[in-house]
């Protein structure tokens, strides 16, 4: 069985979901402790386990709500795993630099040397918050929206399954935090948990069924004037566009109508478009209203 050591250091880990955890200097740390104190020492091991393991299950949440960002949750939770480690060697180097002057006295410090680790300290002090801020990375992965395009020929597909996870994972929470209350446990998901899956659950509904409507409408296509320049109106379903066509390239007017109204030249199309959606064909109407004003 590889420990988890080996895993740190062959990368083998990267397909495990258990924490990695590296190692610590304990007789780095031990002598940076006689330098600074009188008192017994006790070793860091046990905090670091705990926050690695903090970051690991993040990481579950993550990979529980957003499968498709696992990987790289769980990338990230290994990465802060090693750069705390290193952190933390780090520091104990910095602090057995020079003794405390209540362990050696006055005299039996260096000021030159104390300068420099002070100097050390507040460097190292700094890097903690870019250690730390992998966490609120990991934690975002989860509140990422997922991006399935409309145009996506599987927009529908990829839709219904967001949905079906979304339900199953309200479902669980659920199921677990009733599971606690009966043990007399305190609920492993908070309210803002359920209802932020639950906003989301329902909002990929909407989606699905707005899209799922207009692809089973179909395309449909029909002629619309703007600022006096005809232009053909194509709602492709397929690609999930609103397309204008023009016979000729749009007078500059006109181009800077289309610009403030959200739509875009695409040269792959031949077509200033945007997103086919109920204020796509607002904007449109406006113009075209914009013409007999």
């Amino acid at each position: 069985m590889i420990s988890n050591i080996e895993q740190a250091k062959s990368g083998t880990a990267s397909e495990s979901r258990e924490p990695v955890y590296y190692p610590l200097d304990e007789s780095a740390a031990r002598t940076a402790h006689e330098m600074k104190s009188f008192r017994g020492y006790r070793s860091d091991v046990p905090d670091y386990r705990s926050e690695v393991d903090k970051a690991y299950e993040l990481a579950g949440k993550v990979a529980a709500e957003k499968p498709e960002h696992a990987e790289e949750a769980y990338r990230l939770a290994k990465g802060f795993s090693r750069k705390y480690a290193k952190w933390l060697n780090r520091g104990y180097r910095i602090e057995a630099m020079c003794p405390s002057i209540l362990v050696a006295g006055p005299a039996g410090v260096s000021p030159s040397r104390k300068e420099r680790q002070s100097r050390a300290l507040d460097s190292h002090m700094a890097e903690r918050a870019d250690v730390m801020s992998i966490i609120d990375r990991i934690g975002r992965l989860a509140t990422t929206p997922d991006v399935i395009k409309c145009g996506d020929a599987e927009a529908v597909a990829k839709l219904a399954e967001k949905v079906e996870r979304l339900k199953a994972r309200q479902e669980t929470m659920k199921l677990e935090n009733a599971r606690a209350r009966k043990e007399g446990r305190e609920a492993p998901h908070p309210g803002w948990e359920l209802s932020n899956n639950r906003q989301n659950l329902r909002a990929a509904e909407k989606r699905l069924e707005a899209i799922a409507r207009q692809k089973e409408t179909g395309s449909s296509e029909r002629t619309a004037t703007i600022l006096g320049e005809e232009a053909r109106v194509i709602e492709n379903a397929s690609e999930m566009r609103l397309q204008l066509v023009f016979e000729d390239k749009p007078s500059e007017e006109v181009r800077s109508l289309l610009k403030r109204s959200g739509f875009r030249w695409s040269r792959k199309t031949g077509a200033w478009q945007r997103q086919l959606t109920h204020n796509a064909r607002c904007a449109l109407g406006m113009m075209e209203d914009a013409d007999h004003q």
